[in-house]
Protein backbone atom coordinates (compact mmCIF):
# COMPACT_ATOMS: atom_id res chain seq x y z
CA UNK A 1 0.00 0.00 0.00
CA UNK A 2 0.85 3.85 -0.42
CA UNK A 3 2.96 5.15 2.66
CA UNK A 4 -0.05 7.48 3.32
CA UNK A 5 -2.54 4.99 3.45
CA UNK A 6 -0.51 2.52 5.37
CA UNK A 7 -0.23 5.21 8.38
CA UNK A 8 -4.40 6.30 8.07
CA UNK A 9 -6.58 3.01 8.41
CA UNK A 10 -9.49 5.55 7.98
CA UNK A 11 -7.94 6.33 4.59
CA UNK A 12 -7.79 2.52 3.81
CA UNK A 13 -11.56 1.85 5.04
CA UNK A 14 -12.77 4.88 2.51
CA UNK A 15 -10.96 3.54 -0.67
CA UNK A 16 -11.90 0.26 0.26
CA UNK A 17 -16.03 1.23 0.53
CA UNK A 18 -15.54 3.09 -3.12
CA UNK A 19 -14.48 -0.36 -4.12
CA UNK A 20 -17.78 -1.94 -3.87
CA UNK A 21 -19.07 -3.66 -6.71
CA UNK A 22 -22.78 -2.04 -7.73
CA UNK A 23 -25.23 -4.38 -8.98
CA UNK A 24 -26.80 -2.94 -12.41
CA UNK A 25 -30.34 -1.41 -12.68
CA UNK A 26 -32.29 -2.74 -15.44
CA UNK A 27 -34.89 -0.26 -16.77
CA UNK A 28 -38.76 -0.96 -16.71
CA UNK A 29 -40.23 -2.72 -17.94
CA UNK A 30 -36.93 -4.11 -19.92
CA UNK A 31 -33.96 -3.59 -21.43
CA UNK A 32 -30.27 -3.15 -20.79
CA UNK A 33 -28.49 -0.84 -18.08
CA UNK A 34 -27.57 2.80 -18.90
CA UNK A 35 -24.27 2.10 -20.81
CA UNK A 36 -22.62 4.74 -18.05
CA UNK A 37 -24.08 2.40 -15.19
CA UNK A 38 -21.26 2.89 -12.33
CA UNK A 39 -19.96 -0.71 -11.55
CA UNK A 40 -18.37 0.51 -8.39
CA UNK A 41 -19.25 3.06 -5.55
CA UNK A 42 -16.44 5.02 -6.79
CA UNK A 43 -17.20 5.11 -10.20
CA UNK A 44 -20.45 6.65 -8.99
CA UNK A 45 -19.06 9.30 -7.21
CA UNK A 46 -16.91 10.13 -10.60
CA UNK A 47 -19.83 10.61 -12.90
CA UNK A 48 -20.45 13.83 -14.83
CA UNK A 49 -23.72 15.92 -14.77
CA UNK A 50 -24.20 14.79 -17.93
CA UNK A 51 -23.94 11.57 -17.42
CA UNK A 52 -26.01 11.12 -14.38
CA UNK A 53 -28.76 13.69 -16.19
CA UNK A 54 -28.55 10.54 -19.14
CA UNK A 55 -28.81 7.85 -16.74
CA UNK A 56 -31.61 9.66 -15.43
CA UNK A 57 -33.76 9.74 -18.11
CA UNK A 58 -33.13 6.36 -18.96
CA UNK A 59 -34.48 5.22 -15.78
CA UNK A 60 -37.78 7.14 -16.31
CA UNK A 61 -36.58 10.19 -13.93
CA UNK A 62 -36.31 13.12 -16.04
CA UNK A 63 -39.84 12.98 -17.18
CA UNK A 64 -42.94 11.10 -15.16
CA UNK A 65 -44.30 8.56 -16.56
CA UNK A 66 -45.90 4.87 -15.87
CA UNK A 67 -42.49 3.51 -14.74
CA UNK A 68 -40.99 6.56 -12.83
CA UNK A 69 -42.33 5.53 -9.18
CA UNK A 70 -42.01 1.68 -10.00
CA UNK A 71 -37.67 1.51 -9.30
CA UNK A 72 -36.79 1.08 -5.76
CA UNK A 73 -35.99 4.52 -4.74
CA UNK A 74 -37.82 6.96 -7.09
CA UNK A 75 -35.65 10.10 -7.63
CA UNK A 76 -37.25 13.12 -5.53
CA UNK A 77 -35.25 15.65 -6.79
CA UNK A 78 -35.52 19.67 -7.24
CA UNK A 79 -35.56 20.27 -10.67
CA UNK A 80 -35.56 24.43 -10.70
CA UNK A 81 -32.47 24.03 -8.09
CA UNK A 82 -30.75 20.97 -10.47
CA UNK A 83 -31.33 22.90 -13.84
CA UNK A 84 -28.30 23.89 -15.77
CA UNK A 85 -28.75 27.55 -15.58
CA UNK A 86 -26.49 30.30 -18.40
CA UNK A 87 -23.65 32.05 -16.92
CA UNK A 88 -26.36 34.69 -15.02
CA UNK A 89 -24.79 34.29 -11.53
CA UNK A 90 -23.49 37.09 -9.39
CA UNK A 91 -20.45 35.26 -9.92
CA UNK A 92 -17.90 36.88 -11.93
CA UNK A 93 -16.10 35.11 -15.20
CA UNK A 94 -12.88 35.01 -13.65
CA UNK A 95 -14.34 33.72 -10.31
CA UNK A 96 -15.78 30.84 -12.25
CA UNK A 97 -12.58 29.72 -14.10
CA UNK A 98 -10.76 29.68 -10.96
CA UNK A 99 -13.39 27.76 -9.37
CA UNK A 100 -13.05 25.19 -12.39
CA UNK A 101 -9.73 25.70 -13.73
CA UNK A 102 -7.43 25.70 -10.27
CA UNK A 103 -4.09 24.17 -10.25
CA UNK A 104 -3.61 21.27 -7.53
CA UNK A 105 -0.88 22.20 -4.91
CA UNK A 106 2.63 20.06 -4.80
CA UNK A 107 0.98 18.66 -1.45
CA UNK A 108 -2.28 17.67 -3.31
CA UNK A 109 -0.74 15.92 -6.09
CA UNK A 110 1.20 14.00 -3.95
CA UNK A 111 -2.19 13.23 -2.03
CA UNK A 112 -3.82 12.13 -5.58
CA UNK A 113 -0.80 9.96 -6.45
CA UNK A 114 -0.70 8.65 -2.69
CA UNK A 115 -4.61 7.56 -2.95
CA UNK A 116 -4.05 6.20 -6.99
CA UNK A 117 -1.11 4.00 -5.68
CA UNK A 118 -3.26 2.90 -3.01
CA UNK A 119 -6.24 1.90 -5.85
CA UNK A 120 -3.96 0.23 -7.83
CA UNK A 121 -2.43 -1.82 -4.47
CA UNK A 122 -6.04 -2.73 -3.62
CA UNK A 123 -6.90 -3.58 -6.98
CA UNK A 124 -3.87 -5.74 -7.49
CA UNK A 125 -3.58 -7.58 -4.39
CA UNK A 126 -1.39 -10.32 -5.46
CA UNK A 127 1.67 -8.39 -5.71
CA UNK A 128 4.00 -7.58 -3.16
CA UNK A 129 5.61 -4.50 -1.84
CA UNK A 130 9.48 -4.00 -2.62
CA UNK A 131 11.81 -5.29 -0.46
CA UNK A 132 12.95 -2.46 1.91
CA UNK A 133 16.29 -1.73 2.42
CA UNK A 134 18.24 -2.21 6.32
CA UNK A 135 17.23 0.93 8.22
CA UNK A 136 14.40 2.28 6.04
CA UNK A 137 11.30 3.68 7.38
Amino acid sequence: MAPMTRRNSELLKKISTLQLKLAPLIPLPSGLPHSDFPTTLMAFHLLTEDQLDSIAHHYHQTTPGPWTNMYPAPMNWDKEFLAKHSSTTNATASEIAHRHNRRLSQQERDFVTDIMNTVEDLQHPDRTLPARRHGAC
